[in-house]
């Protein structure tokens, strides 16, 4: 029983924590600037319930093929080599993407004032650090893991809750009369739970993806949608919502104004373990991925080899190269053009369409391949199917966030990147089952 309970500890711990990174509080101060109080509670609680009934899918998908690569393998049953390879790279291209967007933020935290040649310095240090202690092999022990976890929820809903608690000082809320704008605050808030189905190839066993695995993923949902229903409310009654526009840190300010000078030890605490919980993880996972793949012969020719290779303790040391270079060089264009909310609202619009991908392949697996005794907990394949339709329109909306002129540049750097990637995965000599 107690290893049960240690078990789910931990299933939660890796599904939460891969989805609460620091930039998760700037996503939500910029919530609170496109819209009233009201609409980004909705936003957040609609999109969690779309990612438990997406989580039901991906667990049902889990228990099919038990400790396997998730996006790769699940896909490949449903829709075959060339499509499954398209939202693989899809799901590898966001995990690189938001390296850069979070090293970004421990940069705002830490060093907001420093010149630009310093910050690519810095970004480049953190990234190469992060490489190297996954060339190590280096990974938190499952304790470690879980009181990291603990000790970020916690702390997050303790700082939102003595904000609230607090008299407010400004009044922060819109008047919330063009609702219209739910939508795209829907869209954006996925990318608050990104994250969470990481968890899938972790179960202890198969009968971990009978109930654990699928338990935990809906615990973690939750447990997001409070954390980020309490920092909205407390960042509504203290930060005017036309000061946060600017303020890409607003855990910083609330933690100043709860716990004064020492508060913003604080908000660096809550950073480094947003950190240490995602960032790396992360990194890795997508590395062992790419691994995959180049075992399968997958990627380019001259590519398979490099990122196949392992060291003498088994670490994918050729793919941890190859995503860490990604990660470095998309960061450093990322700072360079400034293009921090932009990464963000490209993340939420590209997991929005991969999301979709899981609901569909389930649905298809049930019609094509139907297996008894799986995961109990079914959704309708019309639920499915609805939500799976409705995603890739909230992907749509997330592009009309901000002023029309970031609109264009959005859609252009969105289409620049996805639609080289989807026409190169088609390539027959990618994939020799193809």
């Amino acid at each position: 029983m107690r290893q049960r309970l240690f078990d789910l500890l931990h299933y939660i711990s890796i599904a939460s924590g891969m989805a609460l990174a620091g930039a998760c509080y700037s996503m939500v101060g910029q919530l609170l600037n496109h819209g009233a109080l009201a609409q980004v509670l909705i936003g957040i609680g609609m999109a969690a319930l779309i990612c438990i009934v997406i989580s039901s899918a991906v667990a049902e998908l889990a228990a099919r093929y038990p400790s396997m690569p998730g996006i790769r393998t699940y896909l490949r049953g449903a829709f075959g080599d060339s499509i499954s390879l398209v939202f693989t790279y899809t799901g590898l291209l966001v995990v690189v993407l938001f390296a850069g967007l979070e090293t970004q933020f421990l940069l705002k935290v830490f060093f907001p004032g420093i010149s630009k040649w310093m910050g690519h310095l810095f970004i480049t240090f953190v990234i190469l650090a992060i490489a190297s202690v996954n060339l190590l092999s280096i990974e938190l022990s499952k304790r470690a893991q879980i009181i990291i976890t603990v000790v970020l929820i916690g702390g997050s809903i303790f700082l939102s809750t003595i904000n609230v608690s607090n008299q407010a000082s400004v009044l922060a809320i819109k008047d919330g009369s063009n609702w219209i704008n739910t939508f795209e605050i829907i869209g954006l808030s996925i990318f608050l739970f990104m994250g969470f189905e990481w968890v899938t190839p972790m179960g202890r066993n198969r009968q971990a993806y009978e109930r654990m695995i699928p338990l935990s993923m809906i615990i973690s949902i939750l447990l997001l949608a409070c954390v980020y229903a309490l920092f909205s409310l407390a960042a509504s009654r203290h930060m005017p919502a036309s000061g946060l526009t600017s303020n890409l840190t607003p855990h910083l300010t609330l933690s100043a104004i709860a716990f004064g000078s020492a508060g913003k030890a604080v908000a660096m605490l809550l950073t480094i373990l947003a950190m240490l919980s995602t960032l790396n993880a992360g990194l890795m996972g997508a590395s062992r991925l790419l691994y995959v793949l180049a075992r399968e012969k997958s990627l380019f020719i001259n590519a398979n080899q490099f990122c196949a290779s392992l060291s003498k303790d088994g670490t994918p040391r050729g793919a941890i190269l190859a995503i860490s270079i990604t990660a470095l060089t998309l960061a450093q264009i990322q700072y360079w053009l400034d293009l921090y909310t932009e990464i963000g609202v490209i993340c939420a619009a590209l997991y929005c369409c991969l999301y979709a991908a899981f609901l569909f392949a389930a649905t298809k697996l049930r019609r094509i391949a139907p297996k008894k005794g799986l995961f109990g907990a079914y959704l309708p394949s019309s639920l499915l199917i609805v939500i799976g339709c409705c995603l890739p329109l909230l992907a749509f909306a997330t592009l009309f966030y901000g002023p029309a002129p970031s609109i264009t540049a959005q859609a252009i750097f969105m289409l620049a990147i996805t639609l080289p990637v989807a026409l190169v995965s088609g390539k027959k000599y990618l994939s020799p089952s193809s």
